[in-house]
């Protein structure tokens, strides 16, 4: 239930941000992929780091280190040709959403994993495109591969198990549209779309 409210609750931002980016057609050389997955670790980093210091993981999802995308991200740019000097002075978001319950952190990860859904569109896209592969320069719109499918309904447990109230679901559906707002204001200055 709270993942269809959840769907609904960020439908505008939600579609704000892919008008913005407009993927996968608005790829269509190595080097505006190249930077377009500079500017996604910009937003990743910053924000996978402050999502994956909370404690709850631990407790609530044994294979949450799994869920990080950056080291995907990492990989991909250095398949691409970038160095890892090249990549260490990459800007970075200097703001992200504010968590301090898990209910937050959970807001700002369906987002994020809702992301791997339409990667794969992405990645099928792409690959023959730009002679990518999914270990091979496409690890981040890949991600979890054939796991896809199993990776979603863990985290839909995931958020049923710990989202138990309305204060815990308004939490969530209030960090999931900050997330995809600060993710369409960072594009936007990037250069991405029109405002």
């Amino acid at each position: 239930m709270i993942l269809a409210r959840l769907k609904q609750e960020t439908a505008i931002q939600h579609q704000q941000l892919e008008h913005r980016l407009g993927l996968p057609a608005s790829i269509t050389s190595r080097t505006a992929y190249t930077r377009l997955l500079a500017d996604f670790l910009g937003m990743y980093q910053p924000l996978e780091s402050l999502l994956f210091e909370h404690d709850a993981w631990r407790t609530f999802d044994p294979h949450w280190q799994t869920r990080r995308k950056v080291p995907m991200l990492l990989a991909d740019l250095q398949d691409l040709g970038m160095s890892k000097h090249d990549i260490r002075d990459l800007p970075r978001c200097s703001h992200v959403p504010t968590i301090t319950m898990f209910a937050d952190v959970l807001g700002s990860m369906y987002v994020l994993e809702g992301a791997t859904l339409g990667g794969q569109i992405i990645s099928r896209h792409l690959q023959p495109l730009l002679a990518l592969a999914p270990d091979r320069g496409c690890r981040f719109f890949s991600s979890y591969g054939a796991n896809l499918g199993a990776k979603w309904r863990e985290f839909g447990q995931l958020v049923r198990k710990h989202v138990h109230d309305d204060a815990a679901e308004a939490a969530m559906i209030h960090s999931a549209c900050m997330t995809f707002e600060t993710f369409d204001c960072w594009f936007a200055q990037q250069g991405y779309g029109h405002d």
